[in-house]
C-alpha cells in the first residue's frame, strides 16, 4: 500500500471494533488532512469491524485514511504491521475504543517549530460507566532530556509517564528499527517508550490534552493477577530500573519493584515467597535492610513468619 509522507501517521490496531472505531475515525477528522495519515490495522477481526471501517471512509470521502487487513496476531503485531507502511516525520499510536481531542489539530500544526523526538501530551481519563471524567496533566512542562524526562516522570514515583503510548508522538527516525514485543500481554508500552528513550531523544511535555482514552467496566477484569502478567512487568521494571541506573540511585526503585512483585506472588497464593523476596533482592544487589517503610515492615513479618496470607486481608482494610 502506498501511503504518502507527511508530518504525521497514526498507527491504529483493530480487533472486533465495529461499533467504537466508527467514532474514533470521527474524531480523527479534527485533525489536518494534508498533514496526518490515518493508518487503521484490522487484526484478523472475527466481526465487521473491517466493513464497518471501509464504509465509514466510504461515507466521509477522505482520502487519509487507510485500512490494512491482517491475520490475527494481538495488538503489538498490529502495531509492528502499522510501522511497516509508516513514512511520515512522527508516528502517534491510538487505540479504536478511545477519541482524538480537538486540540490534537494544534499539536500537529505545532511539530515543525518544535525540536524533539518525542512530544508528550496531557491526556483525558473517560469512566464509561460513571460518565466521569479525569484530566491527567503533567509537570514540569517544555523541553527536556531524555534523562530528565526518566527522573521527572518516574514509573516508581508519582507522577508516571512512560506506560502509555497513545498521548506522544514520536519522531519516526528516534524509533528505527524498534519494535513492540509481540511475546508480552502487558507493560509491552512502557517496553517499547524505554527503547526509543534509550536513544537519548529530546522530550517536549505539551500543555494540550490531545486524546481520550476510554475505560470501560470491563477493564477491571485487566487487574487480576496471573503469572504471565508478573513476568511481562518483572521484564518492564528491569529494563526501567536499568534506564535509571544511568542517572541516579536505584534502590528506591530496586525497593518498589521487588515489594510490588512479592505482593503479586502473595496475591496468586504462590509457595516460597519469600525465597523469591531474599533472592530478588540478591539478583538486584541490594540488601534487605534497612526496610523502606511500614508496609515493607509489615510484609516482611509476614514473610518471616509464613503468614503472608493475612496481607490480602490486612491491606483490603
Amino acid at each position: 500500500m502506498n501511503i504518502p509522507q507527511k508530518k504525521l501517521d497514526i498507527i491504529c490496531p483493530v480487533y472486533n471494533k465495529q461499533d467504537l472505531v466508527k467514532d474514533f475515525i470521527r474524531s480523527a477528522m479534527v485533525l489536518p488532512a494534508d498533514k496526518v495519515n490515518i493508518i487503521l490495522v484490522n487484526d484478523g477481526s472475527t466481526d465487521d469491524s473491517a466493513n464497518s471501517i471501509q464504509t465509514k471512509i466510504t461515507e466521509l470521502a477522505v482520502d487519509n485514511f487507510y485500512l490494512i487487513n491482517k491475520i490475527n496476531g494481538g495488538v503489538s503485531s498490529a502495531r509492528n504491521e502499522g510501522l511497516k507502511h509508516a513514512s511520515s516525520d512522527y508516528v502517534w499510536f491510538c487505540d479504536p475504543d478511545d477519541l482524538i481531542l480537538p486540540d490534537a489539530a494544534k499539536a500537529v500544526n505545532e511539530l515543525g517549530t518544535l525540536d524533539a523526538e518525542m512530544l508528550v501530551f496531557p491526556y483525558r481519563l473517560f469512566f464509561t460507566w460513571e460518565n466521569r471524567a479525569e484530566e491527567k496533566k503533567f509537570s514540569p512542562t517544555g523541553q527536556m532530556s531524555s534523562a530528565q524526562f526518566l527522573q521527572d516522570f518516574n514509573y516508581f514515583g508519582n507522577n508516571n509517564c512512560l506506560n502509555t503510548v497513545w498521548n506522544r508522538f514520536f519522531k519516526r527516525s528516534a524509533i528505527g528499527e524498534f519494535r513492540f514485543d509481540e511475546t508480552m500481554h502487558h507493560s509491552e508500552d512502557r517496553c517499547f517508550v524505554l527503547d526509543v528513550l534509550s536513544r537519548d531523544p529530546k522530550v517536549h511535555m505539551g500543555t494540550w490534552s490531545i486524546y481520550q482514552h476510554n475505560r470501560y467496566l470491563s477493564d477491571t477484569l485487566s487487574t487480576v493477577e496471573s503469572p504471565g502478567k508478573i513476568a511481562d512487568m518483572t521484564k518492564a521494571n528491569l529494563k526501567n530500573i536499568a534506564s535509571l541506573d544511568k542517572v541516579k540511585n536505584t534502590r528506591p526503585e530496586k525497593k518498589h519493584h521487588i515489594n510490588a512483585m512479592t505482593v503479586k506472588r502473595i496475591k496468586l497464593k504462590e509457595k516460597n515467597v519469600y525465597k523469591y523476596y531474599v533472592n530478588e533482592h540478591k539478583k538486584l544487589n541490594i540488601p534487605v535492610f534497612p526496610l523502606t517503610s511500614v508496609k515493607e515492615s509489615l510484609l516482611y513479618i509476614l514473610l518471616v513468619t509464613h503468614t503472608y496470607g493475612l496481607f490480602n486481608q490486612i491491606t483490603r482494610k
